[in-house]
């Protein structure tokens, strides 16, 4: 049963702080509304208790101001769960506890404590608007600041301190603005290298690491995206070739050789084929070419002429060269039948030429 409750709590807890999103990603929407649900309720939680204290003891201005305050960030709270709109909510956050820490400064606060509450701008300026924007708020924070300390009585400001202490309040200010500029930018600069570690390691899981072509899974990814295409108005074709007694290459003259030839054959496949086609290497010494929305009856043709093409390509040194010949499966593709189903009857195309003597081209 507790664990039944506790489980409840957590979820009523989560579904507030995040306004109902997962919160399992990194996204800046989910940062944001999380971080402006939390100074909702952290706003609240501590204006609320001041106003109902200046309440008790008749001070109209903190009373009011405060009780002001603490709607309004319920009201955000309603608003952001309603919109997730967190670039107006962050702007209702801010601005108002500008006016209410500059109010409490002007007046004193209850007690005479009012300054105390003015170091929570700096990180609420930076977590909500980000380091440039944050350190423009800030500075314009400080400065009207400095006008309520410089000009009290032109002003008509009602706090009773010291010049000793007005000092300590501005390079105390002034600290923790820079600590916050410190930590956001640090901030920034790490998820910075997050998202292009990230980006990185997406296209490196679709990526052959030799030829830089498709692997395939980034092939499949991309047969799977142009199935979706609505625009698609001729059938598409898929192209498996396999190098002739490549094994035969390996062995003679080396893996390196080998790789080599791999390397060579993948950026003749991007020259021919490279605008109208995606490309990838299927497995071992096997491309696959995946061309959308074409006309099939010309395939053929092309393919024929890019296969005596490469018996023409010169591999290995000056010295030492020899030639490598491609055998082709070729298949029509429209998305009536299934991906997997399409590639098998391309691959026993292929076969088929391998059975044929190999060098050749065998097609639906």
């Amino acid at each position: 049963m507790l664990k039944v409750l506790t489980h409840y709590f957590k979820a009523i807890v989560h579904n507030y702080a995040f306004c109902g999103l997962s919160g399992d990603d990194l996204s800046e929407q989910s940062r944001k509304v999380l971080l402006i649900n939390l100074f909702c309720f952290v706003g609240v939680l501590f204006t609320l208790p001041l106003g109902l204290i200046a309440i008790v003891n008749q001070d109209v201005w903190v009373a009011s101001s405060t009780l002001f305050i603490s709607s309004l960030y319920t009201l955000n709270h309603v608003y952001l769960r309603f919109t997730l709109n967190y670039e107006v909510s962050s702007n209702v956050i801010l601005y108002p506890l500008f006016i209410l820490m500059l109010f409490l400064v002007f007046s004193g606060g209850v007690n005479q404590t009012g300054f105390v509450w003015i170091y929570c701008i700096p990180p609420v300026a930076m977590f909500l608007h980000g380091l440039k924007r944050g350190m423009i708020e800030i500075v314009l924070f400080l400065c009207v600041l400095l006008l309520i300390f410089l000009f009290p009585s032109e002003l008509g400001a009602t706090y009773n301190w010291s010049q000793e202490l007005k000092k300590r309040i501005v390079y105390s200010f002034l600290v923790l603005g820079f600590l916050s500029a410190v930590y956001e930018y640090s901030r920034m600069k790490s998820i910075s290298m997050l998202r292009n570690l990230s980006e990185e390691l997406q296209v490196a899981s679709k990526t052959d690491p030799l030829t830089t072509l498709l692997n395939r899974r980034g092939m499949l990814e991309v047969i799977n995206k142009e199935s979706s295409n609505d625009k698609q108005v001729f059938d598409n074709a898929l192209i498996i070739c396999d190098v002739d007694f490549f094994k035969k290459v390996n062995d003679k003259y080396g893996h390196n050789i080998g790789d080599a030839v791999l390397i060579e054959l993948s950026n003749i496949f991007k020259e021919n084929w490279g605008k109208d086609a995606h490309i990838s290497r299927w497995g071992g010494e096997e491309f696959l070419i995946f061309i959308p929305s074409t006309l099939f009856d010309i395939i053929h043709p092309e393919v024929e002429r890019f296969r005596k093409r490469i018996e023409k390509v010169r591999f290995g040194d000056l010295d030492n060269p020899f030639h490598v010949t491609l055998s082709f499966g070729i298949a029509r593709f429209n998305y009536q039948e299934s991906i997997d189903n399409a590639i098998n009857r391309a691959d026993k195309h292929l076969y088929k030429a391998k059975s044929n003597g190999r060098n050749c081209i065998v097609s639906d």
